[in-house]
């Protein structure tokens, strides 16, 4: 006899993120940590189509449609961190 248990199962998402008040400022990260091989354009679309890159506005824009699909664990690799970012 097999026992099935119902589990809740809760997804995450692991998204690159560059968050800066200001999109000027946020090119200048792409610009900074882009791929050599890549336009700012392809990077962006590289980093999981630039969900959460941007402002905070923004990012929390991108989030919610993840938010929408019922993920609800987020693991924010954050490029372009420096001592100045906080």
């Amino acid at each position: 006899m097999f026992v099935v248990y119902k589990k809740d199962i809760q997804y995450y998402v692991v998204l690159p993120c560059i968050i800066r008040e200001s999109e000027d400022e946020v090119s200048k990260v792409l610009a900074q940590n882009k791929r050599n091989d890549k336009t700012i354009e392809q990077y962006t679309q590289y980093l999981v189509n630039g969900i959460a890159i941007g402002t905070p506005e923004k990012i929390m824009e991108g989030i919610s449609k993840y938010v929408d699909i019922d993920v609800r664990h987020f693991v924010l690799h954050c490029i372009g961190l420096d001592d100045e970012t906080f």
